[in-house]
């Protein structure tokens, strides 16, 4: 899930400088730490006024953002009082859990600027705006590991140094990262359409999931993070799922799931008249292609051979579906297993798991080519 943590900026025991304080008092919780879970994090003013004309329709868009969803953990009367008198600042945390958020609440609680926690949806319009694309990411946390995000082209003016203060909250492992084209001009993922996709994907194949969609929500992270076009394309593919009701739509379903794996090999591996270690690996011979991917990345052969065997039970599931072999929830567990082969497929190799740009690329190439 991903939660807003609000607090009135303008609060006079922030004293006016409001950003450092409200860091130590989240970090210096040492709840994200010890909960060892890969989060991402954002922080900045809700500009409200910035998008309307007049004071009623700012209120309104306000308690559109903040009341939308369930209120137990907001402070309605001081948030309120802030709406028309007082900027809000709001951490956005992506990927936390409802034991997070309960116990981020209670610990802030004892502070007079914290206004509340309250569940985000980028695929709601007004969260989409305000907690995404207007509030760039700062943090990604994983225990006592953090990487400050760099904004493209900007990675060379960051020192490390200067963030060492955060050891005093508990992280050994301190280090840039750069952040690509992500909230950029490039970017074509910041829709509502997009992140539709994901609570598509994760309603539908939660269950599949040891811990649901704690699970669910952390692998869509990830794999948003290396290639949101791909994660768009499997998306659409699940979104099949929702029109099963009898055997055709099972067949339509798993076809789905097969273009899917097709479009996989095109990102892993171009298809080429030259053999690869024997292997055709054509246009048309994806499954193929998925197999020199692995062969040139893992140099053990037994685990080729177990990330091999997966592609192939994928492929061997989709082909019975389009036979009509296959039920819905045989179908969605397939989807959810492509999921968890994609993610580790893509991060095999350095492009996919260190290029920010990847994913961009046609984005980018289009644009210098108009200069």
């Amino acid at each position: 899930m991903i939660i807003a943590v609000l607090f009135n900026s303008d609060h006079s025991s922030l004293g006016g400088y409001y950003g450092w304080p409200i860091e130590k008092q989240i970090l210096g919780s040492h709840i994200l730490q010890r909960q060892n879970r890969h989060l991402k994090i954002g922080m900045g003013d809700l500009l409200f006024y910035s998008n309307n004309r007049n004071l009623s329709e700012m209120k309104q868009l306000a308690e559109n953002t903040f009341f939308h969803y369930a209120t137990e953990r907001l402070n309605i009367d001081k948030i309120n009082q802030c709406i028309t008198n007082s900027t809000v600042f709001s951490w956005v945390i992506q990927n936390a859990t409802e034991k997070i958020a309960g116990l981020l609440h209670e610990s802030l609680l004892q502070f007079p600027s914290y206004l509340g926690i309250h569940s985000v949806n980028f695929s709601y319009t007004p969260h989409l705006v305000f907690y995404r694309n207007y509030i760039g990411e700062k943090y990604r946390v994983i225990g006592n590991s953090i990487k400050i995000f760099c904004p493209m082209g900007e990675l060379e003016e960051y020192d490390v140094d200067d963030y060492r203060y955060l050891n005093e909250f508990g992280f050994t492992d301190i280090s840039l990262e750069d952040s690509g084209a992500k909230h950029t001009i490039f970017d074509d993922y910041d829709t509502p359409e997009h992140f539709q996709q994901v609570d598509n994907f994760v309603s539908q194949t939660a269950s599949c999931f040891p811990h649901g969609e704690e699970d669910v929500y952390e692998l869509v992270m990830l794999l948003t993070d290396i290639n949101p076009h791909l994660f768009n394309v499997l998306g659409s593919a699940v979104n099949a799922i929702k029109r099963i009701k009898h055997e055709e739509d099972v067949a339509q379903a798993a076809l789905s799931g097969r273009r899917y794996l097709e479009q996989l090999a095109d990102v892993l591996f171009e298809p080429s008249e030259k053999k690869h270690k024997d292997r055709k690996v054509r246009k048309a011979d994806y499954k193929n292609r998925i197999w020199a991917f692995i062969d040139d990345s893992i140099a053990d052969p037994a685990e080729v051979l177990v990330l091999g065997k997966q592609v192939d039970q994928l492929i061997d599931t989709f082909n019975a579906g389009v036979h009509g072999n296959l039920s819905g929830e045989q179908i969605i567990k397939a989807f959810a297993d492509v999921a968890k082969l994609s993610l580790s497929l893509l991060t095999l190799q350095p492009i996919y798991a260190k290029d920010p740009y990847y994913a961009y690329k046609d984005r980018l190439f289009e644009f210098i080519q108009s200069l």
